[in-house]
This record gives C-alpha cells, structure tokens and sequence, in this order.
C-alpha cells in the first residue's frame, strides 16, 4: 500500500494504519483499548492462520478455534460480525 509516499505492507499493519489515520468509525476500530485489543487479536490471528499462502490448515484445532471465536465475538458482539464479513469480502477480491 502506498499513502502519500509512505510504502507499508502486511494485511495487519496497513488495516491498522487505514484505522489510525483515517479516524475510522467506532464500530469498526473501537477506541476503548480493550475492545481495540481484541480486534487486534482476532486480525492477527486471522492473518496467521487463515493465509493461504503460509499452508497452515486452520481447521487442524477446530474445538480452539470455535471457542477462541466466540470468546472475541461475545466482546465485541455486532462489531465483530461486520468485521468478519468485511475482512472475508477485502481477502476474496485480493484473490481476484
């Protein structure tokens, strides 16, 4: 990604970055540091086990990874559906 001349890479980082700069609304990057940290979480897991390219099989612990979910969707409730839905739309047309 480049934003006025500055190059950054990494899902994560430039989500983080796009948050952080554009004043994005809470319902998509909490800014209570809690809420804000499980977000955090659930990308940073998702970008490590969910990348194709890395040839991780992320249904390898499925039991961990259900209640792992639930536990960040219970935090974050409707905020978290839509940032689900979101990062899977953003990961199909990367694919495209």
């Amino acid at each position: 990604m480049v934003d006025n001349g500055f190059v950054l890479t990494g899902n994560d980082a430039i989500l983080k970055y796009l948050a952080n700069s554009y004043d994005v609304a809470e319902q998509w990057y909490p800014r209570d540091p809690e809420r804000r940290a499980r977000v955090d979480e659930y990308t940073t897991w998702h970008q490590t086990n969910t990348s194709l390219d890395i040839g991780h099989d992320v249904l390898r612990d499925h039991l961990k990874l259900l209640t792992w979910r639930s536990c960040v969707q219970s935090a974050l409730k409707k905020s978290f559906d839509d940032a689900h839905a979101v990062l899977y739309c953003l990961g199909d047309k990367a694919r495209l």
